[in-house]
């Protein structure tokens, strides 16, 4: 039987929600070229029983040999029991547990719920459509543009001209025994996946701790921000031989220029590439052309400027110091080709004719593409040597930042079109310096922008916690008015703050607390504990307190040295959750102190997480391989983004005082 390739689009404009019906014109005409079939279950028709009744049109007309995408653009959500035995579950009558809290994908018709029915699709139904699906065919992708976060977070600097896909958390008395209903009906029939379907690639535009966002494009169209990436990492891997992992690290990329909180990842068998049961080689093909070092991929393929890789023949294995030709130190980089410098091992001072592999062994920090004039003196050169920072090229759709120049003035705009730093050159013998300032200017900001992307690599590194943030204004020595966590918050140039920090959870964990404003500057505000809060079970802590009076003294917060005071800006603050005490407080020295912005450890001798706080911290590549006999520590990342306003005239009539 001949293979068809078969995609179903489903959109959920739920309360009337923008930027579904752009998407999947977008992602239907990236599989459309790629020869899908498309199926489209939108609108009206996005009811739950239409979304479950395409799904299940689409299985039954699959073949072992069809290759099938489930994609979904719309509104994602929480649902949980309100009587429960555990605060993790509840019990059938037999005294098996079963789940008390469901994620769900919103259809057009969810309002309709009633104690009785629920019209959202909940993860256990999906899990059970996709099992059908792939015992049908091994070859799908399931791509979720939504997100069901219990914590949702808006985006404080575009206002209104961005939305996160997330539903108020909703509870439903009866949803346990409403699921076991469905199960007596014959809907979920049979057992899953227990850690998730093996067959089936998922990719999510988030984690499930995160908001993922729809925004107001240039154009005035609403589009996800994550399909918007997926569609242009897709268009232009096309025809190259690269995995859905190495895919989603460039969607990453693109979405975290204007949403550094949103981290998209991949599940299930991601070493795939996509739309094939194929998984790529972990080498790379080095071959020299006109007497050059090329590596058969480039930056769509997860090549960057100043990697390292050791070069080995076809016929031995990696990891064999005596067999390796040379090193390879990648000096540029294009969209699929990237030229090296070879340093060789041996005697044998080539590559052979057909070729070797190439097996990563460094890891630099991706360089964040910003657009400059070139006629400024020295700028170009400066943007080159950068270890943070690259001339934006024709693979960027948006850059970390414009360089722009007014007369004596250069300055830097961020990716929202907020000035973030201004210098004035007084005189021709000035120049020089303003230019290296300006770019160091930059290079902070790019630091600042990498902080807020970082995310867990793997789930089993991921810390799972309860710690509660409650962070607010000090007024008069007291507690005011709090500072909400969704990102609507506000506060104003001279405020003072407290941040308190509770253990809700059973086991210590240690807290790293940092701010980040919007010249991407970070400050390391919990520098009293240099190895992170030490929380025990059960115990708070409050920054801000003075030690041994109850009256509180708080934080100041104050404007940003380099950014003009013309409107309200951005700000986060970040608590890093570890399992183990660690101390990267170095992250926030300032750059006159870049001699001691690192650990100072060996590779070896770090955990994946100090070599991630590392690399950003100094730029210094990342050795692949080393945290496998280093220490192991799990962490998490908790960011809460507020507005940061000159004075309290311009924050919308709203006062320090009001009591939270």
């Amino acid at each position: 039987m001949a293979s068809n390739m078969r995609a179903l689009l489903i959109s959920g404009p739920y309360n009337g929600l923008l930027g579904p019906a752009s998407d999947i014109i977008l992602m239907g005409s990236v599989l459309e070229r790629k020869g899908f079939i498309l199926t489209e279950c939108s609108g009206l028709n996005a009811t739950r029983d239409g979304i479950k009744s395409a799904w299940s049109k689409l299985v039954q007309q699959c073949s072992d040999k069809d290759v099938v995408v489930i994609y979904y653009s719309g509104y994602g959500g929480l649902v949980q029991s309100s009587i429960h035995l555990t605060p993790d579950s509840e019990h059938r009558a037999n005294g098996e547990k079963v789940p008390w809290r469901y994620q769900f994908i919103v259809p057009i018709d969810y309002d309709k719920t009633t104690e009785d029915d629920f019209r959202g699709v909940l993860d256990v139904e999906l899990s059970h459509l996709l099992r059908d699906t792939t015992q049908k065919t091994k070859n799908v992708t399931v791509i979720l543009d939504c997100c069901h976060s219990g914590r949702m977070s808006r985006d404080p600097s575009l206002g209104t001209k961005a939305v996160p896909r997330y539903i108020a958390e909703h509870e439903h008395q009866r949803i346990g025994e409403y699921v076991e209903i469905l199960r007596e009906k014959g809907e979920l029939k049979g057992e899953t996946f227990l850690e998730g379907n093996p067959h089936a690639v998922r990719i999510v535009a988030c984690n499930t701790s995160e908001s993922a966002f729809e925004y107001e494009t240039t154009s005035g169209s609403w589009n996800g921000a994550f399909t918007e990436a997926l569609a242009q990492a897709l268009e232009e891997s096309d025809g190259q031989e690269v995995s859905w992992s190495t895919i989603i690290l460039r969607v990453g990329q693109l979405v975290n220029v204007r949403f550094p909180q949103q981290h998209p990842h991949t599940e299930g068998p991601h070493a795939r590439m996509p739309f094939t049961v194929k998984e790529t080689s972990r080498s790379l093909l080095l071959r020299i052309e006109e007497g050059v070092g090329i590596l058969s991929a480039g930056r769509v393929g997860g090549v960057l400027e100043n990697n390292v890789y050791a070069i080995y023949p076809f016929t031995t294995g990696a990891g064999n110091s005596k067999s390796q030709i040379a090193t390879a130190f990648v000096t540029n980089v294009s969209g699929f080709r990237s030229r090296v410098h070879l340093e060789f091992e041996g005697k044998e001072k080539c590559i052979p004719a057909e070729g070797a592999k190439a097996i990563l062994e460094q890891e630099a920090l991706y360089e964040w593409p910003i657009a400059f004039p070139a006629e400024v003196e020295g700028l170009q050169l400066l943007v080159d040597e950068s270890e943070y920072l690259r001339p934006r090229n024709a693979d960027d759709k948006d850059p970390l930042a414009v360089i722009r120049q007014s007369g004596p003035t250069i300055e830097v705009v961020n990716s929202k079109g907020i000035p973030i730093s201004a210098r004035t050159a007084h005189g021709p013998n000035s120049l020089p310096q303003v230019v290296n300032d300006i770019v160091i200017d930059a290079e902070e900001l790019a630091r600042g922008q990498h902080l807020l992307g970082l995310d867990c690599e793997s789930p089993e590194e991921r810390l799972r916690h309860r710690i509660k943030i409650d962070f607010g204004l000090v007024v008069k020595g007291k507690r005011g008015r709090k500072i909400p966590q969704d990102g609507t918050g506000y506060l104003a140039d001279g405020d003072r703050v407290y941040i308190n920090l509770r253990n809700e959870g059973d086991n210590t964990v240690y807290i790293s607390l940092f701010d980040v404003n919007v010249a991407g500057q970070i400050s390391y505000l919990s520098r009293s504990s240099p190895t992170g809060i030490d929380l025990e079970s059960g115990r708070s802590y409050t920054l801000g307190a003075k030690d041994l009076d109850r009256e509180l003294a708080g934080l100041p917060v104050t404007w940003p040295t380099q950014v003009p005071r013309k409107r309200k800006v951005d700000e986060t603050l970040v608590a890093v959750v570890t399992s183990s005490p660690v101390d990267i407080g170095y992250l926030g020295k300032p750059r006159s102190e870049t001699e001691v912005r690192s650990s100072g450890k060996a590779a070896g001798t770090q955990s994946n997480l100090e070599q991630l706080i590392d690399t950003i911290s100094s730029a210094r590549p990342r050795t692949i391989g080393a945290e496998e006999d280093s220490p192991s520590i799990r962490y998490d990342f908790i960011q809460i983004p507020f507005t940061l306003h000159t004075t309290h005239a311009d924050s919308d009539g709203l006062h320090t005082g009001q009591a939270g």
